[in-house]
């Protein structure tokens, strides 16, 4: 939404204009002489595309080789480049290119910008993510060049969360440039604006006119007229305006017929104010102007939404090793603290730069050819061998001080995140059926049998239920002997499930959910049907460009069997198998005892092509719903208006039913990041099935053969949570959290030790706070780094015990906060930790 500047009532362009700065201004046709033309030599550069990372990695050596070279020939150019990794290849394989590179660094004529390891897609990674891009970035920047990017440059991306202002500004940023989505895609009050994030932060964004590459033939007249147009479309009608020029995506950089004419446009008559500029120098005359800009406070869609859900596995692997890498430091960092051992900072910075190049927009976008999504397979499985290494040694170091004393098998199971979790896992262990479990007190739980992983004989698995505490951990005995009966409210018959809390009852012809109802008070959630995979026609390219939104029904999958698959005291599970076309689903809906969510394991073998699949809930909240997306550390909410929206792996539709009462239904998924809303109806986007790497205008030859993206078999899990009120109350992000990142369980021998058998390592409140990411200093290996964000949009006081310190702060709405933990003390620093 924009929000004007001025007083009450006052229209956006009036308000954002001040005294000196008319609507007439903007609209007469400006002289260029009226006009500061800053000219931006730049080489956007796709490292991975339609090649591979081979091909890239020449190609950034030869462009900043040209640029090196256009530099002799034309002394007042000046270059700007983004992405960290770029400057590390030419470190590690040109060094003297590299030396050369500094030394235009320290003249002021090569421009360091973006400040981040690569230009990312800038709607799916994790908030976590996003401080990782600049944090390596930087301090890579700093350490060779003794200077940091100011300027956040992402030309290329796709869209840009509604949080990026926060991020960049706490990353060392003042100003951002964007390309995308253009004009006809997202309208704003100008082409530069003061862009703020829910917690008020802000920075200076801009649009500039034109494109961000010119290719490598313009001449004198094609490069006056690309001037004399960026200075009619000066935004707002000030004085300042860019005009990026250079060849780009395979590289290249400015050309020298580029220079030429630009150097003989500055000689004739009315054209000297064209400069050979740095984004710097643009963002520090339009500074001057901050009071009269408007102020935009939504996020920066739709262009190509078709990558929000393109290509599964990039998307699914993104996710679990952001996951992974983050519950494996924290473990670390709390074992380093519990038992003195190593911290292994430079394994996690290379694991973490891996994903991070992953991140890359057309990578996690879904839109590269099919060879780069091998590379990026690898080079994920690195990460997550290096997040497994070290969270088995990390949690078998500090087990070996716990007192484990006790019959049967000992099991230690942690908990990753900073609150007390109602968890409901599984664990298996060689003690063989039939088998009780012990709490620390010698306490039997409710356990129920599951089917082992192994067909051995000499292995059991279990369902279990438990409290753990907040960065904590609890020590379990596995035994031998028949288990107690467990009282429970579950129950599973035919087609119906049901706990404390939720009725769930399926159509036993169409496999669809044909109820969810509260037990309370007899409140129903849904309007129709739900959870109804449905398919669409999709002729779109790759990217799905010129879409707003998928509407070609074609069917949706009908049932083939469904049949109950699990029963017991704690869930109770029913499985639908059901298909359309060649393609087949299968289903398994479950219930816990004493949880109030539903929990659907999904199966696809999916076998279409030119196809959209989506999952189909249609919501009791029928009278003014309103849809609710997760975005890195926060949430937006938009009209339900049918538009496909990123999601942080969330979505909810909350309204009033035909009662007036508030309900609502939040949908999560990691590694899902493409949703809708029409209506009361809410829907994910499960998969896609384009050509690899098909970009309009060029069509696909009848009498080629294609690979097609998405086919065969992938399995996920969601989750939904019916709920009274709004989204607040489902708790999205901490509920996407444990369903993502699951407690850690291991086997371990008896033995005394110094310390209890359960313990927790921090105690947060309220619950609307809370610990993102903790992990080792970069600079200093004695303190400690603590990431804490606020996840419902409210301003929260909060306290916080960690590492035998406590720190108090106000949260701002959706606001991160990352502390330096040393020597009892605590104090806030920069996303940088300076």
């Amino acid at each position: 939404m924009l929000r004007p500047t001025g007083g009450t009532g006052a229209t956006v362009a009036k308000a954002a204009l001040g005294n000196e700065v008319t609507l007439a201004c903007r609209n007469r046709r400006m002289r260029v002489t009226d006009t500061h033309v800053y000219m931006i030599g730049n080489a956007h550069i796709d490292p991975v595309w339609l090649w591979d990372v081979a091909e890239g990695y020449e190609t950034v050596r030869s462009t900043f080789r040209s640029a090196l070279d256009r530099m002799k020939e034309t002394p007042g150019f000046v270059f700007t480049c983004a992405q960290g990794v770029t400057y590390r290849w030419i470190e590690e394989s040109a060094p003297e290119m590299f030396a050369e590179i500094a030394e235009r660094v320290r003249e002021g004529r090569w421009e360091l910008a973006g400040g981040w390891w690569v230009q990312p897609d800038c709607n799916l990674p994790s908030g976590e993510s996003f401080i990782r891009q600049a944090l390596y970035a930087q301090r890579y920047f700093q350490s060779r060049f003794g200077k940091t990017a100011e300027i956040g440059y992402n030309v290329d991306s796709f869209g840009h969360n509604g949080m990026l202002p926060q991020l960049l500004r706490k990353c060392g940023m003042r100003g951002y440039v964007f390309f995308r989505p253009g004009p006809p895609e997202k309208s704003l009050p100008a082409g530069l604006f003061r862009w703020l994030s829910p917690d008020g932060s802000e920075v200076l964004a801009c649009r500039p006119p034109h494109h961000y590459g010119t290719g490598g033939f313009y001449d004198k007249d094609g490069m006056r007229a690309r001037v004399v147009q960026a200075a009619n479309e000066a935004p707002l009608g000030l004085p300042e305006v860019l005009c990026f020029y250079g060849v780009g995506n395979h590289g290249g950089g400015p050309t020298q017929e580029n220079l030429r004419a630009i150097v003989e446009l500055q000689s004739e008559p009315g054209l000297s104010a064209v400069h050979l500029g740095s984004l710097g120098a643009f963002f520090d005359a339009a500074q001057g102007h901050a009071a009269q800009l408007p102020v935009v406070t939504d996020d920066l869609q739709h262009h190509a939404p078709g990558c929000y859900s393109v290509h599964s596995e990039i998307k699914r692997n993104n996710r679990t090793c952001e996951d992974a890498l983050t519950t494996a430091e924290k473990l670390c960092a709390l074992a380093t603290s519990f038992t003195g051992c190593d911290y292994p900072t430079a394994e996690f910075e290379a694991a973490w730069q891996r994903i991070l190049f992953n991140q890359f927009h057309d990578i996690m976008a879904g839109t590269s050819i099919k060879a780069a999504y091998e590379e990026a397979r690898n080079s994920h499985g690195y990460a997550l061998d290096v997040a497994r290494a070290h969270t088995i040694r990390a949690t078998q170091t500090m087990a070996r001080q716990l007192d484990t004393v006790g019959e049967g098998q000992a099991v230690v199971v942690w908990n990753p995140s900073s609150w007390e979790r109602d968890a409901a896992l599984d664990l298996e262990t060689n003690v063989q059926w039939p088998s009780r479990v012990l709490d620390e007190s010698g306490v039997e739980l409710p356990a129920q049998r599951l089917q082992s992983h192994a067909t051995a004989g000499s292995r059991s698995r279990v369902a279990l239920r438990m409290e753990l505490p907040p960065l904590g951990y609890r020590t379990l005995h596995v035994v031998s002997g028949e288990p107690a009966a467990a009282d429970s409210a579950l129950h599973v018959a035919g087609t119906a499930l049901e706990n404390e809390s939720l009725r769930v009852r399926l159509d036993s012809d169409t496999g669809h959910v044909a109820e969810i109802t509260s037990k309370t008070d007899g409140t129903s959630f849904l309007s129709a049907p739900a959870c109804v995979p449905l398919v669409l026609d999709d002729q779109t390219d790759t990217w799905s460009h010129d879409l707003t939104r998928y509407t070609e029904e074609l069917g949706s999958f009908t049932a083939r069997s469904t049949r109950v698959v699990e029963t017991g005291p704690l869930r109770g599970t029913l499985r639908v198998e059901s298909v359309w076309g060649d393609s087949t689903i299968r289903q398994d809906f479950s219930l816990f005892a004493g949880l109030p969510i539903i929990e659907v394991r999904m199966r696809i073998d999916w076998r279409e092509q030119f196809r959209v699949l989506k999952l189909v809930v249609p919501t009791a909240a029928a009278a003014d719903p309103l849809a609710t997306y997760g975005m890195p550390f926060g949430a937006i909410s938009k009209p339900c208006d049918g538009h496909e929206e990123p999601g942080q792996g969330w979505i909810d539709v909350s309204g009033r039913n035909a009662s007036g009462r508030k309900l609502g239904v939040s949908l999560l998924c990691p590694g899902k990041y493409g949703f809708d809303a029409l209506g009361s109806t809410l829907r994910m986007t499960v998969l896609r099935s384009p050509i690899y790497a098909w970009h309009d205008p060029a069509k696909p030859d009848p009498e080629a053969e294609y690979e097609f993206i998405d086919q065969g078999r992938q399995d996920f899990v969601y989750w939904l949570v019916p709920h009274r009120g709004d989204w607040r109350q489902a708790d999205p992000l901490r509920r996407l959290e444990e369903l993502a990142v699951r407690p850690v369980a291991h086997a371990e021998s008896t033995h005394p030790g110094a310390r209890p058998r359960q313990g927790a390592f921090v105690t947060i409140a309220p619950e609307n706070v809370v610990l993102g990411a903790l992990k080792r200093a970069e600079d200093d290996p004695t303190a400690l780094i603590a990431r804490l964000h606020e996840t419902k949009g409210l301003a929260t006081d909060a306290t916080v015990e960690l590492a035998g310190t406590t720190w108090q702060g106000l949260f701002a709405p959706h606001e991160v906060k990352t502390l330096r933990l040393s020597d009892g003390r605590a104090g806030e620093v920069s996303m940088l930790e300076r």
